[in-house]
């Protein structure tokens, strides 16, 4: 059975695995003071559904009556969590077998209170830093400018700018085309046709930076929606200044007008 504190989504999120989680808790309310959201659990069965959530630290204990917690460490080390493993033995052959199997770092369960929430800082702080950058995509609607995350830039025409900033909008989200035409062309009396072109011809103006055409996908009997690649991100800012838009219902309809 899980427990864990009120969950707060600006605490780092740790998941402390023990099968005797009273001889922890001392440890584990220190966390808590110390800022961090606990979840514990009590068997290897949990700790294996648990850790698909999004917590950034695992505590591992090694030792499990009748399991193996060091294929547990394994199991845990390719995972996008920080694995601290702890043992109440705490010697250094328990350590060198964590380290072995892929803990992150190691800690005695013996150890004070403030050793083990430095470790959990400081681990957290290495894995972080090691982190890939963010790939930050950019779109300046002012300047009809999209900005790759090495730096390359296409402008495009008002028209292209007005649909690439509608799909921007509802990125993730199937846009209709019925709504793209109201969105951009101000009318619905916009062929199917006629908008498929105009989607065909953003994506090849924008292919031209770092194959951002890729990120604009068909949804069958819908319409088209935007979406960038695992990782990455695509701010859509909407002044001269490079001013991110704060919220998604913000931008005024984008409507060019035919000649």
């Amino acid at each position: 059975m899980i427990s864990h504190d009120a969950e707060d989504p600006t605490r780092t999120r740790v998941l402390w695995a023990d099968p005797e989680p009273d001889a922890v808790e001392g440890h584990v309310q220190a966390l808590r003071r110390a800022g961090f959201d606990v979840a514990c659990v009590a068997s290897l069965q949990e700790l294996r559904a648990q850790s698909r959530n999004a917590f950034e630290l695992i505590v591992l204990e090694t030792a499990w009556p009748g399991e193996d917690g060091l294929a547990a460490c394994q199991a845990l080390a390719d995972g996008e969590a920080a694995v601290l493993a702890c043992s109440r033995a705490g010697s250094p052959l328990d350590c060198v077998a964590s380290l072995e199997a892929g803990a992150d770092d190691f800690v005695a369960a013996s150890a004070h209170h403030v050793e083990l929430t430095a470790r959990a800082r400081s681990l957290l702080r290495r894995r972080r830093a090691s982190a890939p950058a963010e790939m930050l995509w950019r779109f300046n609607l002012s300047a009809r400018r999209l900005t790759s995350p090495s730096g390359a830039t296409v402008t495009l025409s008002s028209r292209c700018a007005a649909l690439f900033a509608a799909l921007c909008e509802r990125q993730g989200v199937a846009l209709p085309r019925a709504a793209i035409a109201a969105r951009v062309y101000g009318t619905a009396e916009i062929t199917s046709r006629a908008i498929d072109v105009a989607v065909a011809r953003l994506r090849r103006k924008i292919d031209g930076c770092d194959g951002a055409g890729r990120f604009i996908r068909s949804v069958h009997a819908v319409g088209y929606l935007l979406e960038v690649d695992e990782g990455a991100r695509l701010e859509l800012q909407t002044a001269a200044t490079g001013e991110a838009r704060p919220r998604a219902g913000d931008l005024p309809r984008l409507v060019v007008r035919r000649g």
